[in-house]
């Protein structure tokens, strides 16, 4: 039977190259049976999460796959997150905070998380939701508004919607994965036409 996913690309008007060129050889390989859904110009963040949450609980299909519009994961990016059968998994994506590259993989340290670099397959606290796969029994788990901002305890600084969210995950018993081997392109950057030239050139 095919994988049945819902693609989630929240984002502001346009989507990076290389990811489109990805979601053209998953469409057209016939190996998933797909859904595209890209909602526009919703703000802040966690907004559009929720959204793409309520959304994907009105269809039939087995997982949710987020994706920033910003990344490019490698085309076997999709098979290598069903191949682990887990809850939730994403790949490394690096973002930059303070001046350094960190991960997007977190484990938790005290009364906040600390950047966690490990090898293949390892459980973490905290995973992004740039390339992240998510069992539907965990949405249906959890309910429509789970991605949400917070604060840390001592109010210094600001969780993200994905902090939140695996917190509340993970409250309910769901283990967090990051696939340390599965690395995926960050990138603020995206013309069209470069998209045009490579599909009319075979991709």
């Amino acid at each position: 039977m095919q994988p049945s996913i819902f693609i989630a690309i929240p984002n502001l008007g346009y989507i990076r190259t290389e990811l489109a060129l990805t979601l053209f050889r998953w469409l057209t390989s016939g190996k998933y049976r797909l859904k595209i859904f890209m909602p526009m110009y919703i703000q802040p963040h966690h907004r559009a999460r929720n959204v793409c949450h309520r959304e994907f609980l009105k269809e039939d299909y087995e997982w949710l796959l987020f994706i920033d519009s910003d990344c490019a994961p490698p085309v076997d990016g999709l098979d290598r997150l069903l191949s682990h059968n887990v809850e939730i998994v994403g790949g490394v994506v690096l973002t930059w905070k303070d001046g350094a590259p960190i991960p997007v993989a977190l484990r938790k340290k005290g009364e906040g998380y600390v950047p966690h670099y490990g090898t293949r397959l390892e459980e973490v606290d905290v995973i992004t939701m740039a390339f992240t796969l998510i069992h539907r029994s965990v949405l249906e788990a959890l309910p429509v508004g789970s991605f949400a901002w917070g604060d840390f305890p001592d109010g210094t600084d600001g969780l993200g919607e994905e902090f939140v969210f695996c917190q509340r995950a993970k409250e309910r018993g769901f283990k967090i994965f990051c696939d340390y081997e599965l690395l995926v392109g960050h990138r603020k950057e995206l013309e069209l036409l470069e998209v045009n030239q490579a599909l009319i050139k075979g991709g």
